[in-house]
This record gives structure tokens, sequence and C-alpha cells, in this order.
């Protein structure tokens, strides 16, 4: 008993330790800087709440690094929940296609994967695909690529007569997708090879040239960085 007495103490011990930082612009933060930093940021803003977003997170020995970005939205509005599985493993899912049948996601193990969570009226969805549709062609077969959306085979086959997807696309996945705690679009998430979340960037196409330049030249960097693992 005296033995495993002692490794519960370790555990609560060396539990006690771990911190988790914020990284914004540049700067890190430990969780108080952090939080002192938000509401700063709020001031004169009665209607609306400063968010942190996080798009990826590494461990750095014991502690947590969550990078992020920083939007004003109203006080009611919630996060999705998805960021909450970041460094989680994907939930599984079986899902049916566009085309038939259906697609599992233990078919993705071995590969980084891409997933885009879309539909048809959504103009930043559209905005992403020809770059999805590119980043298909530089990686080939290296990555997996794969769209789903919580619309019927009849919209997504209308949809594509004007918009050609390079990749799997699957259909009437509104359970899973609501099971993931999703709100918003277009939502990218990037699994690495064993299924595992490790990154959800905040877009990859942005109004500006440069700022899409920049986005996709990180999530590009993130992609080279899981193949390289």
């Amino acid at each position: 008993m005296k033995k495993y007495y002692l490794l519960f103490i370790f555990i609560i011990v060396n539990y006690s330790f771990s911190q988790e930082y914020f990284s914004f612009n540049g700067t890190i933060y430990n969780e108080k800087s952090f939080k002192i930093f938000l509401k700063n940021k709020e001031k004169g803003i009665k209607k609306f709440k400063a968010h942190f977003i996080p798009n990826k997170i590494e461990k750095v020995k014991d502690s947590l690094i969550k990078y992020g970005t920083i939007a004003f939205l109203p006080r009611e509005y919630e996060l999705d929940k998805i960021y909450d599985n970041l460094l989680k493993p994907l939930p599984k899912f079986e899902i049916e296609k566009q085309k038939g049948g259906y697609f599992s996601s233990d078919s993705l193990v071995g590969k980084p994967t891409i997933i885009n969570l879309w539909f048809t009226n959504c103009p930043p969805c559209i905005e992403e695909i020809p770059i999805l549709n590119d980043l298909k062609q530089k990686y080939g077969d290296k990555i997996n690529t794969i769209a789903i959306t919580f619309q019927d085979r009849s919209k997504v086959m209308l949809f594509n007569q004007l918009h050609k997807f390079d990749f799997e696309i699957l259909i009437n996945a509104k359970k899973y997708i609501d099971s993931l705690g999703i709100n918003g679009y277009p939502k990218i998430i990037l699994l690495d090879k064993n299924n595992i979340i490790r990154q959800i960037p905040f877009g990859i196409y942005a109004r500006d040239k440069n700022s899409s330049e920049l986005l996709l030249k990180e999530f590009t960097k993130q992609i080279e960085l899981l193949l390289n693992e």
C-alpha cells in the first residue's frame, strides 16, 4: 500500500506544476496576465466580449501553449466547442458519400488530413474551395482531404455544377457536425497521421490578398510539419 500511496502523491504534485500559456501577436502570456489583457481590450465596449480563439496547441514539457487570435463577439455568443478538442482524437464517424456508399474516419489513419466543414450558401466556404483544390493538387496522395456538409445530395450536386471539388464530399452529416459543436463556417480541421486534431486555423482565406497569402503560408507550414513527423 505504501508504494501506491507515494505514486498518488507524485501525480498530484507533478500535475500542480503544469500551466497554460497563451500566444497572441508574438507575445506569450500566463493565464492570469492574459485574462487582464483581454479585460483591457474590452474597455469601453459594453455589448461585445473579447474571445480568444485558439487554432493550435503545443506541448512544451509539462505546459501547454495555445496560439490563436482575438475576436470581439456579442456577449451572449458561445465559441464553437470544437476548439476544446485540440490535441484530442477526432471523434469517429461513418458518413454518407456524395457519390454513394459510406466513408469511415478509420480510413484516414496513416496520413495527415484536411477536413473542410462547409455548406453551399456560405460565401467564405466558396472562396476556400479553389485554395483547397490547389492544396490537394500540391500534396496529392500524401494527405487526405475531405469536405463534410450537413446538406443533402441534391443540393450538393447542383452546387457542384458551378463549383468543383477535387476531393471527397461527405453529406447529410448534421448529427455528426452538431456533436463536434460547430456553429461557424467555414471550419478547417487539420489532423495528424493518428487522427489527432492538431490545428483549427482561423480561416485560410481573407479578402485582402496579402492576408490570404500569410494564412495559406502558415497553414502549409503546419501540413509540412505533420508530413515530416
